[in-house]
């Protein structure tokens, strides 16, 4: 909610957190909760993530290919985010594992779909593990969420044909080993939420 700031000047931005289900247009000075029902499935942004209003969608589908960086398995489903304008802030996105079985010396980790080059790519940095779903959170970065590889409209990998309508940044969990991120010479990362 959008008023004059205590002692008058400049706007303030709204502290709660608003919950919406499936698609929403978000004004920047709301936080909100974009989720699927009957799933931990989730995207948080902050107040003032995006710089103007903005559409906001997201979906599930299955795994379909793409090679991984490090090797790894896929550990979900594919979470498609969807959204019209520059991120400004980064991002907290949980993603439901297909499994909660825990393998000695191995971890799951976010990873985002370069389309470009049919690749996932690993989001080193700060992640949690929700006690009660088992889904996985992580911040993802605006370096990632702003990336031309994330979402494009055209100029992706041939295996990506369908998925090349600007429709979406794709992401999903993979089993890697607990040292991934500090073994990986291409760590994305940085910049937490704030």
């Amino acid at each position: 909610i959008l008023g004059p700031a205590e002692g008058g000047g400049a706007p303030s931005f709204d502290t709660t957190v608003t919950e919406y289900f499936g698609e929403a247009n978000i004004s920047p000075t709301v936080a909100a909760s974009l989720s699927l029902v009957g799933t931990a499935m989730k995207v948080v942004m902050l107040a003032g993530t995006f710089a103007s209003e903005v559409t906001v969608k997201i979906s599930v589908k299955a795994f379909s290919g793409g090679s991984v960086q490090g090797g790894g398995t896929v550990a979900s489903q594919v979470l498609t985010f969807f959204f019209d304008q520059p991120a400004v802030k980064a991002i907290l996105l949980s993603i439901d594992p297909s499994s909660r079985r825990r393998q000695a010396g191995t971890d799951l980790f976010t990873h985002w779909l370069n389309k470009k080059t049919n690749e996932w790519t690993i989001v080193c940095g700060e992640k949690e593990v929700d006690p009660s779903t088992g889904a996985i959170s992580t911040v993802i970065p605006t370096n990632v969420l702003n990336s031309p590889d994330l979402n494009p409209s055209s100029g992706c990998a041939a295996a990506l044909a369908d998925d090349c309508e600007g429709d979406g940044g794709q992401f999903a969990l993979f089993r890697l080993p607990s040292d991934a991120c500090t073994a990986s010479e291409t760590v994305t990362g940085g910049g937490g939420l704030s």
